[in-house]
């Protein structure tokens, strides 16, 4: 085992994703013969027959299948530490790429990166809107971002957290609405009204519709996929909405009147989240706790994110 290399199992995992060992040959620049000399060493340190051989075609044995995703596992570790020490060799120059659904960088993130830029000139900051939560997944398990940032999502296998702010809920009604002169409403004094839905709302549907399908809403043919559309439609009178707070900027426009939701179960939790067991730059560091330091206005009241935690996981 002393013997095992990294450089065998990239072999190996070159010739699984390619499914030749011409092909994988030349994708790790090697010739056939010395690809198929070390493919035949890995199974001779292992103890196990990795792949069965025709003349025609290659097929992975139950060896191989197992020991694929353990491969595939350290190639990205070890890809990892290179990045990271890279990273720390010079902080000042080193790059932090991060992915916020666009609600955020539409409003608040910039606002943050432009004060980070102005006390950090030697880090370029690099932001991603991503809109779906699985693209975002993807860009953080490859390592094309730092983190991200979301609603609470799982994958705790994976990833870490830290809980960053909770987000408060408005009505958008017309002017003409008899809510529209309220200081806050509460949920159930939606009832009977004529509801303009978000689809697909992703985070928002797991919050939302559990509640709105206890008032009594008429859940009316209008599901569009945009909140400017919503805003149109709502300023023409054709009903209302529940939206996030970051969201908001969509309907500062006349005729909408926007209102708290008081119902203190209508929040989504916003986390910072990482690869876990990653490492931090310093100068990462300094913008998590810079975005700590400067929350949103759009955050509910009482909410107070953890020190403790910040501390342990991100500085």
């Amino acid at each position: 085992m002393n013997e095992l290399s990294l450089r065998l199992l990239q072999a190996f995992t070159t010739l699984a994703r390619e499914q030749q060992f011409r092909k994988a040959a030349e994708a790790f620049h090697v010739t056939q013969s010395a690809l198929s000399q070390m493919i035949a060493r890995l199974e001779r340190q292992l103890g196990a027959r990795l792949v069965d051989r025709t003349s025609r075609r290659m097929s992975m044995t139950a060896h191989g299948e197992a020991l694929l995703p353990l491969a595939q596992q350290l190639e990205q570790q070890v890809e990892l530490i290179i990045r990271r020490l890279r990273d720390l060799s010079d902080y000042r120059e080193s790059n932090i790429a991060l992915t916020a659904i666009p609600a955020l960088t539409a409003d608040w993130l910039p606002e943050v990166m432009a004060r980070f830029r102005a006390a950090n000139p030697g880090t370029r900051v690099v932001l991603h809107d991503t809109p779906d939560l699985e693209d975002s997944i993807r860009m953080l398990r490859e390592g094309a971002v730092d983190f991200m940032i979301r609603p609470v999502v799982g994958h705790s296998d994976e990833f870490e957290s830290m809980p960053l702010f909770e987000e408060q809920f408005f009505l958008v009604c017309p002017a003409s609405h008899p809510l529209a002169s309220r200081l806050g409403v509460k949920l159930r004094e939606l009832k009977g009204c004529e509801y303009i839905r978000l689809s697909p709302a992703g985070s928002l549907a797991r919050i939302l519709d559990p509640l709105l399908a206890k008032v009594g809403i008429r859940d009316g043919a209008m599901k569009m996929q945009y909140h400017a559309s919503i805003a149109a439609l709502v300023a023409r009178e054709f009903g209302l909405s529940v939206v996030p707070g970051f969201s908001t900027v969509y309907y500062e426009r006349p005729g909408i009147v926007r209102i708290p939701v008081t119902d203190s179960q209508l929040r989504r939790r916003f986390q910072l989240v990482r690869r876990r067991g990653d490492v931090p730059s310093r100068s990462l560091a300094r913008l998590v706790e810079l975005m700590r330091q400067s929350p949103p206005s759009h955050t509910a009241p009482g909410w107070k994110p953890s020190s403790s935690r910040s501390g342990t996981i991100w500085l």
